[in-house]
């Protein structure tokens, strides 16, 4: 239901966009109100994706989690040192194993940016020991464009692919 009513709201802002355009171009030639309005057909598209997408993100609080450790890096990336701090206050507070693992990375990455390598190296060795033990599986993996692990030569699911 939330989902239909965000994609109604996207349709009623395009809709008022639209009545809007023909009065911004009266004053143009023919071809170039044709260009118009493609490029305006096409930012339009591209809105509707962002809403869309966010309208489905928002319903899985993992994902929106994950989004948001994104956005503390994008709004301190100026300010590597606080974005260090603000992780590492928030990690012992974080419920979801994929929020931690995307925290950890995020620290990594700022360590290793701020000349603190070994640090950078301990989150990562975090990472791989606190991994789990079993096969990968990830609740992303059906909606990937990506083609499966066993379709790349030489890995270990590969039928032919020798143990080592």
């Amino acid at each position: 239901m939330k989902t239909h009513r965000t994609a109604l709201v996207a349709a009623l802002t395009f809709l008022s966009l639209c009545a809007a355009v023909p009065a911004q171009l009266k004053q143009t030639d023919d071809v170039q109100t044709v260009q118009d309005m493609a490029r305006y057909a096409d930012q339009m598209e591209k809105y509707l994706f962002v809403v869309d997408h966010l309208a489905r993100m928002s319903d899985n609080p993992t994902a929106s989690a994950i989004a948001a450790a994104l956005q503390v890096s994008e709004i301190l990336k100026d300010k590597p040192q606080d974005a260090i701090d603000y992780f590492n206050r928030t990690l012992p507070d974080v419920k979801s194993d994929s929020v931690r693992r995307v925290i950890r990375l995020q620290l990594a990455e700022l360590y290793r940016k701020s000349g603190q390598p070994d640090k950078a190296l301990e989150q990562i060795r975090e990472l791989m020991i606190l991994a789990p033990a079993g096969p990968a599986h990830s609740t992303h993996a059906a909606t990937t464009t990506h083609p499966p692990a066993a379709a790349h030569p030489g890995h270990p699911t590969e039928p032919d692919s020798e143990e080592k």
